[in-house]
């Protein structure tokens, strides 16, 4: 059988990218609310940008978070946020099983598992744009 050929089940790539996104967005919560700053406006933007190989097949290449923040929200906590939630623990995971060799792995990325680097965050004011660090 296909994979997904009978639509039983996501792909795994659909709950993965969320389960990534859904840790961020925890963290910068959490983060706001210990510095009492209001989150009823901050949204969040995931993008999945996907890269054709040598081979020409396509695979996930970044997931891109960007945290829109209000205009109210302190300039000074923009970097901050940033780090936040870089620090989610799916992310951890990922770069931690990259970086600690095992017996069956050398410390790569298992092919098809996409490299910790390229999981990211970014902040945007009403009016501006994060900044574009896709690869093409």
């Amino acid at each position: 059988m296909t994979q997904g050929e009978d639509d039983t089940a996501p792909s795994p790539f659909v709950p993965f990218p969320a389960t990534l996104g859904t840790c961020a967005v925890i963290c910068v919560l959490s983060f706001c609310r210990e510095r009492n700053i209001l989150t009823e406006n901050i949204t969040f933007t995931q993008r999945l940008v996907y890269a054709a190989d040598a081979e020409g097949t396509s695979s996930l290449h970044t997931i891109a978070l960007d945290i829109n923040v209000p205009a109210e929200f302190p300039d000074k906590y923009h970097k901050a946020i940033i780090r936040v939630a870089d620090q989610c623990a799916m992310k951890k995971a990922i770069a931690n099983r990259r970086s600690s060799p095992s017996p069956r792995s050398s410390g790569e990325p298992l092919p098809g598992v996409i490299n910790p680097d390229a999981i990211r965050a970014d902040v945007a004011k009403p009016g501006s744009r994060p900044a574009q660090k896709d690869a093409a």
